[in-house]
Order: structure tokens, then C-alpha cells, then sequence
């Protein structure tokens, strides 16, 4: 149950929570920024997209560190010793009384729906990248690609050009 030298432990807990809610909500936003920079080749939104997900993701790894050490004062409050680097939200909260649970549940459900978000636009924005190095890749294949070459048959009986790089007169 909760009593009155576990409540700060648990409203600083639920700070915790709240604070990394917040971090994956703009961590969310600046995806979708960076998708639609991508999306429109925006090469200096790409790149201050980049530089704020780089400072939000540091962010979330202090706020994580921040929310371990709360669990672990927690659990030696509550006589978890040792169990605290293991020790699931879930199986911490049964030992506390309903309102208290009920919060920091709704708190953790909040959050993993948040990061399952950033997950998805992770997802796509890889995606997005590997499709962009097939095109960046043909194109450059046939940038290199001499037209009037004549072609030859190839060791696997194919017809192609003959094998090598040419170079690109890019002076026009």
C-alpha cells in the first residue's frame, strides 16, 4: 500500500513518466517533419530535422536514466532490493494502492503508445532511405553509362555494355 514515504516517490515517478511522454511527442512531430522535408528533398530540413531528433533522443535517454534511479529508490522503499534493474512496471505497481497503480499504469500505456509511434515513423523513414538508395544508385549507374558504347555479350551469355566506369562530363 501507499503510504505517506512512498507518495513522493511515486508522483516524482509519474513526473518521470509524464516528462518522457512529452519527449516522444515532439520526438514524433519532428519525424513527421523530417519525413515531409524528405518527401520534398529539403536537404537543410532534413538536416535540422536530424539535429533536433539527435538532441530529443539525448533527452529521452536522460529522462530514462532519471526514471531507473526513481524505481530504484522506490523499490528499496518498498524492500525490492536488488530487483530493481528487472523488475517490470507492472509487478512494482501491485504493491501500491489503487489510485497510485491505476496513474502510473495509465502513464505507462501513454508512453508505449508514444514510442510505438516514433517506432512506426522510424519504420517509414527507413524505408523511405532505401528506396532513395536504389534510385540514387540507378541514377547514377546510368549517369556513368557511355550511350553511344556498343554492347557486347557478357560471361553469363547477357547482353550489356562493357563492363568499367566512365566518367561523367558534368560540363556541359
Amino acid at each position: 500500500m501507499t503510504t505517506n514515504a512512498l507518495k513522493p516517490l511515486c508522483d516524482e515517478l509519474a513526473a518521470r513518466l509524464q516528462e518522457l511522454i512529452s519527449v516522444q511527442e515532439r520526438l514524433i512531430l519532428v519525424l513527421r517533419d523530417k519525413r515531409e522535408a524528405m518527401r520534398r528533398a529539403n536537404v537543410e530540413g532534413i538536416l535540422t530535422a536530424t539535429r533536433a531528433e539527435r538532441d530529443l533522443v539525448q533527452d529521452v535517454t536522460r529522462g530514462d536514466d532519471a526514471r531507473r534511479d526513481v524505481v530504484t529508490r522506490l523499490c528499496t522503499a518498498l524492500g525490492l532490493v536488488g530487483v530493481h534493474r528487472t523488475i517490470s512496471l507492472r509487478a512494482l505497481v501491485t504493491r501500491l494502492d489503487t489510485p497510485t497503480r491505476e496513474r502510473l499504469l495509465r502513464l505507462a500505456g501513454t508512453l508505449r503508445e508514444r514510442m510505438l509511434a516514433v517506432g512506426e515513423s522510424n519504420r517509414v523513414i527507413e524505408l523511405v532511405c532505401r528506396e532513395m538508395m536504389v534510385h540514387f544508385k540507378t541514377m547514377f549507374a546510368a549517369m556513368v553509362q557511355d550511350p553511344s558504347e556498343p554492347q557486347t555479350y557478357r560471361v553469363g551469355g547477357d547482353v550489356g555494355r562493357a563492363p568499367g566506369s566512365r566518367v561523367l562530363d558534368a560540363v556541359g
